[in-house]
């Protein structure tokens, strides 16, 4: 599993995470599904930051989430309990 964390103007505002059975996307709608392709292709050479669109990304290694720091984010919840806080 791969994780990215895109920012704008050095303000976190979405991440991606990549497996085997796709991506997913918080929030939803971030990004096409173009864009989502060129990160993932660029991830595969390599690389581990880059622009798309208005937006700066950066692979990490380990998100963990800010409401428990003992669980990855993003989490395998149906319903991410940040999202849930803040709707």
């Amino acid at each position: 599993m791969t994780r990215v964390r895109l920012f704008s103007s050095q303000q976190p505002i979405g991440f991606l995470r990549f497996d085997e059975a796709g991506h997913r996307l918080r929030p939803d709608g971030l990004l096409e599904n173009d864009s989502v392709e060129l990160i993932r292709r660029d991830l595969k050479r390599g690389q581990v930051a880059g622009l798309i669109g208005p937006y700066r990304w950066y692979r990490q290694a380990t998100v963990f989430c800010p409401l428990d720091a003992a669980m990855p984010c993003p989490c395998d919840d149906s319903i991410c309990r940040l999202d849930a806080a803040t709707a």
